[in-house]
């Protein structure tokens, strides 16, 4: 059992270890990145082509971002940001979508506890649905 302990105590040291050294690593890539952006320097990597050293690149669409195209329309996103601007609010619409979908599942789960069960509820669901 002692063995056990000591084994994951070790494999908790590697990996904070491991995480330190690639923060370090990471931080120093990142300030030196931004360092050659403000200076205006571009640095000419192994590799690195014209496209990849511009300030402006191109959006480039995902699977994600098309399948939300296909289920949900044509920039549904795009559509609700200008509708949030247009209201003056700075929401960001995932996280308004998100909040919607959490007051719905809400309001479901109070509907279905505060309203009783039985025939009067199913006639209401077959008026209210057909």
């Amino acid at each position: 059992m002692g063995g056990l302990v000591i084994f994951f105590l070790f494999l908790a040291g590697v990996m904070v270890f491991t995480i330190v050294i690639a923060n370090n690593v990471l931080r120093k890539r990142d300030v030196d990145q931004l360092k050659d952006l403000v200076s205006g320097r571009t640095s000419a990597r192994v590799g690195a082509s014209a496209a990849s050293s511009s300030l402006m690149k191109a959006e480039v669409a995902t699977k994600r971002d098309q399948m939300a195209r296909l289920v949900l329309g044509r920039d549904l996103n795009q559509k609700l940001r200008d509708l949030i601007e247009q209201a003056g609010m700075d929401w960001d619409p995932a996280r308004t979508m998100l909040g919607a979908l959490l007051l719905a599942v809400v309001g479901f789960n109070l509907f279905w506890d505060v309203v009783p069960r039985g025939q009067a509820i199913a006639v209401i669901g077959v008026i209210a649905g057909g």
